[in-house]
C-alpha cells in the first residue's frame, strides 16, 4: 500500500469518523488524535489486528499496549477489581493525559499486556478519539502512531512520514494539545509507583518515582529519537564555537541565541519557547524538522531545572546517542 493510499479523514465530518470507526471494526490500523500524541487504534478483541501493531511499529511485543476507553465505566471491564482509593475512576484525572496499571481481567488478552497480569488504561480527554471509541463501540488499543523509537506523532505529517504506507487511515485533528505521552502510574504497588513522568505532574498524590520500566509501555531505553547519527546535549555556550560541521542546536534560551549570532558558525538552530508547556507541545516536531536538513550531529541545550521539566528531560535522555 503506497503513502497516498492511506486516507486521510476529516473527524468534523461524522462519515469520516464512521469510515474510521468500521476499518478499526474489520481489523484494520486507524490513527488518530488524542490530547497526548497521535494513536494507532486497534479493536482491543481482535488478537489478530493487536499483533498487527507489533508488526507494523516494529515494536517489542514484550511492551505492552494502553488500552483507551470512552469513559470511566468502561474502563471497570478491563481491571481485575475497582481501583484503589483514592485512584478510583482515574483519581480525578480522567477523562485525560493519565495512564492507570492495575491487575486485568482474565479475558484481557495477553498479546495487549506483553504476557503480563496486569494492564494499562486510560481515557483520553480529546473529543476525537472520544467520539471514534464510542463509534467503535468497544475499547481500543492504542499506542504512539510511529515506528518503535522514533519521535512519537503530534501532526499527521508525522505520522505519514513513518506509517502512511503501512495503515489504512489518519484522522486529522491537527496539531496534538500536549505533545508527549500520559503519565503511567503502576498501582499494583503500595506506594503505587510513576513509572513514566508524562504531562500530569501529580505532586500532590502518594506516588513514588519508579526505576524498573518493565511491564510500562514506552520506557524503552532508546526512545522517542530522531534519524540524526549523533545527539548530545550541549552543556556551555562556549561549546558553540567549536561544533563539528553539518550540526544542529535545539535551544531555548536567549543568551545561547545571541551566542549564534555572535560566532561565524551558522549551525541550523531552532528555538522552543522557555517554558515546558509550549516546549513539550512542539519537541517532537522540532525532531522531524531536524531530519529534513542534511545534518549529523544534533545538539540540545540543557533544559531549566525543576520538577514542571523532568518529562521533556526523560524524552531528550532517551534520544540521546551518547548518555
Amino acid at each position: 500500500m503506497s503513502v497516498l493510499s492511506c486516507k486521510i479523514l476529516d473527524p468534523k465530518k461524522l462519515k469520516d469518523l464512521q469510515i474510521a470507526a468500521n476499518l478499526i471494526l474489520a481489523g484494520e490500523l486507524v490513527a488518530f488524535p488524542t490530547e497526548t500524541v497521535y494513536g494507532l487504534a486497534a479493536l482491543s478483541t481482535n488478537e489478530s489486528a493487536i499483533k498487527k501493531i507489533y508488526s507494523v511499529k516494529k515494536r517489542p511485543h514484550y511492551n505492552p499496549l494502553i488500552v483507551h476507553t470512552s469513559s470511566k465505566e468502561e474502563t471497570r471491564n478491563l481491571y481485575a477489581s475497582p481501583l484503589p482509593q483514592p485512584f478510583f475512576d482515574g483519581g480525578g484525572y480522567w477523562p485525560g493525559p493519565l495512564t492507570l496499571i492495575y491487575y486485568k481481567k482474565e479475558d484481557v488478552s495477553p498479546i495487549i499486556t506483553g504476557g503480563s497480569n496486569k494492564v494499562a488504561v486510560r481515557v483520553p480527554s480529546n473529543k476525537i478519539a472520544q467520539k471514534l471509541i464510542k463509534l467503535v463501540g468497544a475499547p481500543i488499543v492504542a499506542p504512539s502512531a510511529n515506528l518503535s523509537g522514533r519521535p512519537s506523532s503530534t501532526t499527521v505529517e508525522h505520522v505519514i512520514k513513518t506509517l502512511g504506507s503501512k495503515i489504512k487511515a489518519i484522522l486529522d485533528g491537527g496539531l496534538c494539545k500536549y505533545g508527549i505521552e500520559s503519565t503511567i502510574v503502576d498501582l499494583t504497588k503500595n506506594p503505587a509507583i510513576i513509572l513514566r513522568r508524562g504531562v500530569l505532574e501529580l505532586g500532590n498524590l502518594n506516588f513514588i518515582d519508579g526505576n524498573n520500566p518493565d511491564g510500562s509501555p514506552g520506557r524503552l531505553d532508546r526512545h522517542y529519537a530522531p534519524s540524526i547519527s549523533n545527539i548530545a546535549w550541549i552543556s556551555t555556550i562556549t561549546d558553540i564555537a567549536n561544533l563539528p560541521p553539518n550540526s544542529g542546536i535545539l535551544y531555548h534560551s536567549s543568551h545561547l541565541f545571541e551566542k549564534l549570532q555572535k560566532t561565524k558558525l551558522k549551525p541550523n538552530a531552532i528555538k522552543l519557547l522557555n517554558s515546558p508547556y509550549f516546549y513539550a507541545k512542539y519537541l517532537f516536531s522540532a525532531f522531524y524538522e531536524f531530519e529534513k536538513l542534511d545534518i549529523n550531529f544534533l545538539w540540545i541545550e540543557q533544559l531549566p531545572s525543576g520538577n514542571a521539566w523532568d518529562s521533556i528531560r526523560d524524552r531528550i535522555r532517551r534520544s540521546l546517542t551518547s548518555k
